[in-house]
């Protein structure tokens, strides 16, 4: 990873280190050397001073390259994410690409197995297969919006993606204006040449057949588009689709990026 630095320096890459344990190596000390490095955050829990990576400067210095070592680890609390890998997520997310390495126990579906064979718990790990689903509404510029979004999110994660439209009994899609009807067509159509799953599912309500869906297909992360402002007797009886979906999945695994 280091020594890809260097030669990525030589090549006149914009590239900035901006997480690296040396572990007190001697041998990574040297590697570090010579190469620029972004000031870590300083983070105060329980009377400690803690260094984090420091995402805002990131984004705000935006190299073409950072480096970030261990992918799995937990940040202190208080962060903007729970974990490691969700930061680099959102730099992905920025078009800022990442250079970053982790030990095989810390991927989540060979864990287990690592631990049998060594006899060593690791309790820090990271999905290594990602699944995004994108769920769209009645609004097709808004869904053209996030399924381009999610199609560049998907293929910078190399993650499976679906995009998902729920129909409920109070607005079925036949009774829909056909020139919606046609919109909606494009959209799946538009997400299936870009690589995407396309489905249309009934169930009672939107969030119910959102987390149903996920659960079935092991959904890691759910992007929806941000609600209008706008008011309307409907959506005060129907209520906060975005607010439901938060507390929906507040006991799950499941990541939601909401799409302005």
């Amino acid at each position: 990873m280091l020594l890809e630095a260097h030669e990525l320096i030589k090549n006149n890459i914009d590239i900035l280190v901006g997480y690296i344990e040396t572990h007190g190596r001697e041998e990574t000390h040297k590697l570090i050397e010579g190469l620029p490095m972004i000031p870590r955050k300083i983070i105060y829990y329980k009377g400690k001073e803690l260094e984090e990576l420091d995402i805002d400067l990131v984004l705000k210095l935006r190299p073409e390259v950072v480096i970030i070592d261990e992918l799995a680890h937990t940040n202190v609390p208080g962060s903007r994410h729970e974990k490691r890998y969700q930061d680099v997520e959102e730099l992905l997310y920025n078009g800022i690409n990442v250079i970053s390495a982790l030990n095989i126990q810390h991927i989540e579906s060979l864990n287990r197995v690592v631990q049998e064979i060594t006899g060593v718990e690791v309790k820090e790990t990271i999905p290594d297969r990602k699944k995004i689903l994108v769920c769209i509404g009645n609004d097709h510029k808004q869904n053209e919006k996030i399924i381009r979004q999610s199609f560049r999110i998907a293929d910078r994660l190399d993650s499976y993606w679906y995009v998902l439209y729920v129909e409920t009994p109070g607005e079925p899609f036949e009774n829909m204006d056909l020139a919606l009807q046609r919109h909606l067509i494009n959209n799946f159509k538009m997400a299936t040449e870009l690589g995407g799953v396309s489905d249309k599912i009934k169930a009672n309500t939107i969030v119910e057949g959102i987390v149903k869906y996920s659960a079935e297909k092991e959904i890691t992360k759910i992007v929806v588009g941000r609600p209008d402002k706008t008011f309307s007797l409907k959506k005060i009886i129907r209520g906060n689709i975005v607010n439901k979906l938060i507390d929906a999945l507040k006991d799950t695994d499941c990541d939601l990026e909401i799409i302005t």
